[in-house]
């Protein structure tokens, strides 16, 4: 698959590939600071959204085995 280079700006090179369940993995090399442009809003405080300070942790994403690959 073939994706257009504006869509990951700052990253002159990278490979990507799909694992067997459907995730996207993308390896890099290297990433150049990309800038927003001028003015740069807020989007929190643009929303009105209150960001919270903390988030409880539910565990949920430590659930299940890890995929770790062919283990021939």
């Amino acid at each position: 698959m073939r994706l257009p280079p504006e869509l990951f700006p700052g990253m002159p090179r990278a490979f990507r590939f799909r694992d067997p369940d459907g995730h996207l993995i993308e390896l890099y090399d290297s990433m150049r600071q990309v800038l927003p442009p001028e003015p740069a809003v807020d989007q929190a405080t643009a929303s009105g959204v209150e960001w919270p300070e903390t988030i409880e942790d539910d565990g949920t994403p430590f659930l299940g085995e890890p995929y770790l690959g062919p283990l021939e």
